[in-house]
């Protein structure tokens, strides 16, 4: 085959899923926001009422032919919402879930982001949920996971799939 995987790839999709959801869904004054392994969970984070972490995994690399590479990648979102809060509506949780679902089942547009010489903000492609699976996509309700502790969870697990050709 002849070619690597360009050193780049990483950091421009974790800096595009991340831009893509804080762009198009998050809004820090409605729900906190944290990117795993950037942003710092300290005591003010935890104690938030409401709040979204999110988590990207890869890209797993394979050259398919000659210059041509497929990149895997996985985002997690997970979503922690105090209970028994006499103001908050019930269906909170599953609204904000459904509000980063119309935005985690379409395509994720990669861009060249970052500080160096090659990061000129070009479009290099767009990851794409993996259709051939049949839960490219998928919401997890896990309701409250700790009898003592009045958090409820959820989950968005979403597979994509990238092809560039270098």
């Amino acid at each position: 085959m002849g070619t690597r995987p360009d050193p780049n790839w990483n950091r421009w999709v974790l800096q595009s899923v991340i831009d893509h959801y804080k762009t198009n869904v998050s809004d820090p004054n409605t729900v906190p926001f944290l990117v795993d392994g950037i942003d710092v969970r300290d005591e003010a984070w935890m104690n938030q009422p409401d709040r979204v972490e999110l988590r990207v995994n890869g890209p797993d690399t394979k050259e398919l032919s000659a210059g041509c590479w497929r990149l895997w990648v996985g985002v997690n979102i997970q979503f922690l919402s105090m209970m028994g809060q006499e103001s908050k509506n019930r269906y909170d949780l599953e609204t904000l879930v459904g509000l980063f679902m119309e935005y985690t089942d379409t395509p994720i547009p990669v861009y060249r982001l970052g500080t160096g010489v090659e990061d000129d903000a070009t479009l290099i492609e767009c990851l794409k949920p993996r259709r051939e699976l049949s839960n490219a996509v998928r919401s997890v309700f896990f309701g409250q996971i700790d009898q003592d502790e009045l958090m409820t969870q959820a989950q968005i697990d979403a597979r994509y799939e990238m092809l560039i050709q270098v």
